[in-house]
């Protein structure tokens, strides 16, 4: 879950994203897979858009994030609504 607004004292900087996965060791298709509570049994985490009830903007790029392939990963999130 994000939490944003669009007061004069929110920060305009870049979202950071952080993770506490696993990695097992083993990637697919050019991404790190993560470990689950079954044996043998591995995901991998995809961001390909941000979603809010306002108008917002975002620099993710096609196909999007994915979570944990590099060590540091963050990306920009505006409030384009003028109603806010």
């Amino acid at each position: 879950i994000l939490y944003c607004n669009t007061s004069g004292r929110a920060n305009p900087g870049p979202i950071t994203i952080e993770n506490a996965m696993v990695y097992s060791g083993k990637d697919y298709g050019g991404h790190k897979l993560f470990k689950t509570s079954v044996p043998g049994l591995y995901y991998t985490m995809l961001i390909s858009r941000v979603w809010s009830a306002y108008n917002t903007t975002t620099d993710i790029q096609s196909p999007g994030i994915y979570i944990g392939d590099t060590s540091t990963q963050q990306f920009h999130f505006s409030i384009t609504d003028n109603d806010l």
